[in-house]
């Protein structure tokens, strides 16, 4: 999914993965684990979308406790939208 961001302070790949989490959550109304981002974002490898996610955490834009499933919380609202 190719998401335009509005807040320029995210990158294009932390954008995506914020998408990911708001429509995930949107659609299931829980969190979605770090596997079911790799596969949203199609990438093999858990470590890319865990950093991603350690950023939107230090960006204050999201919350989750690290090791534990299923605990991202939105903390600051992004607009988007995807083309």
């Amino acid at each position: 999914m190719e998401v335009i961001c509005y807040d320029t302070n995210l990158t294009n790949a932390q954008a995506e993965t914020y998408a990911a989490i708001k429509e995930y959550m949107k659609y299931y109304k829980y969190s979605p684990s770090i596997r079911d981002l790799c596969k949203i974002r199609k990438k093999s490898s858990p470590a890319t979308i865990l950093y991603e996610l350690r950023m939107l955490k230090k960006k204050g834009y999201i919350d989750f406790a690290e090791k534990k499933s299923r605990t991202i919380r939105i903390i600051k609202e992004v607009d988007y939208g995807s083309y």
